[in-house]
């Protein structure tokens, strides 16, 4: 719990609404947010209940109110007195999100960095299925995340970051095991366990369905909401996982999991950087913004020029559409 925290629930429980209270603190709405929630972590209780038109004190969330008011009282007395605000240092947040491979591999990695330049402030990364990212941004829970596939909300701004690579993998006493390569026929023939639910297809099953073999029905053993259920699903032998390479690169380095390559089509996903369109992003969140894009074009910049063997930067055209000499793609 810090004085910064009290004087945000206290502005909140004024206001008894959380956008009015970010007005008025001079910070983002998932800020404040994300204050309220961990200052509910540290008492161990809920704070505030939501009504039509904003919140509501709890009964505990009363008792605290009535407690801090005094502290406060005496902060402001002694800021008066002093002229500074020593006691309530500027306490700023970013709250972001992912969907499980960017989770994985992408944000924690750019988190790390921004963290460096932005020591202060306090970060939070959200992870779920691309809905549940949708539904977080759009409940200004997070102010910017990078998805695998596309959110299509008007309400959402989205800009493309990178490519993902998919892979098939079976266990080492897989019948498959010993195969490097099989067709994209042959894989569909097989019982699949794959991303997404009934109501929204997969990355994987998107991409199947749209090959060179038309008409193609798959057959899809389960549908798993996040990558560890399909990896826990293979090693039950319940059929071939198909799943973001980056999401499984620590099973494969131990040996666990053997890949499988399509011989006659290559398994690529989107990935895209994805915040409010009605909602102005807070001075940190258009910083890590920034950040993401530095990332995007630096990654974009290593595919499309390199360096042949004769010591000579050359340009891939082809890298364009995610093709490079060296087969690699952006690592997103």
């Amino acid at each position: 719990m810090t004085i910064k925290q009290f004087e945000i629930f206290a502005v909140v429980a004024r206001h008894r609404n959380v956008t009015r209270a970010s007005e008025e603190l001079h910070l983002s709405q998932p800020g404040v947010s994300q204050q309220l929630k961990l200052l509910e972590r540290d008492v161990g209780v809920k704070l505030l209940k939501r009504n039509g038109r904003g919140v509501d004190l709890t009964d505990a969330g009363c008792i605290l109110l009535n407690k801090i008011a005094p502290i406060l009282s005496q902060v402001e007395d002694l800021n008066r007195t002093f002229g500074a605000t020593v006691l309530a240092p500027k306490v700023e947040s970013l709250a972001v999100g992912g969907t499980y491979s960017t989770s994985a591999a992408l944000l924690p990695t750019i988190l790390a960095s921004f963290k460096k330049t932005h020591p202060r402030v306090e970060l939070t990364l959200r992870t779920g299925t691309r809905r549940t990212v949708e539904h977080l941004l759009l409940a200004s829970e997070i102010e910017v995340a990078v998805v695998a596939g596309n959110l299509r909300s008007d309400r959402l701004v989205t800009e493309p970051y990178g490519r993902y690579r998919l892979v098939a993998i079976v266990t080492r006493n897989h019948p498959l095991a010993k195969r490097k390569k099989i067709s994209t026929v042959e894989l569909a023939g097989m019982p699949l366990v794959i991303g997404g639910g009934l109501s929204q297809k997969s990355t994987a099953e998107n991409l199947l369905t749209r090959a060179r073999a038309q008409g193609l029905k798959l057959n899809v053993a389960m549908r798993c909401d996040s990558p560890e259920a399909i990896k826990i699903a293979v090693r039950e032998r319940l059929g071939v996982g198909i799943l973001y390479e980056d999401a499984v690169k620590t099973e494969t380095k131990k040996g666990e999991f053997n890949i499988i390559e399509l011989s006659d089509m290559r398994l690529e996903g989107e990935s895209w950087i994805v915040y409010r369109k009605d909602e102005a992003l807070s001075s940190v969140a258009a910083d890590f913004l920034r950040l993401l894009r530095n990332w995007r074009d630096k990654d974009h910049r290593n595919l499309l020029f390199g360096v042949s063997a004769k010591g000579k930067t050359v340009f891939y055209p082809g890298a364009l559409f995610g093709r490079h000499p060296s087969g690699k793609t952006p690592q997103a």
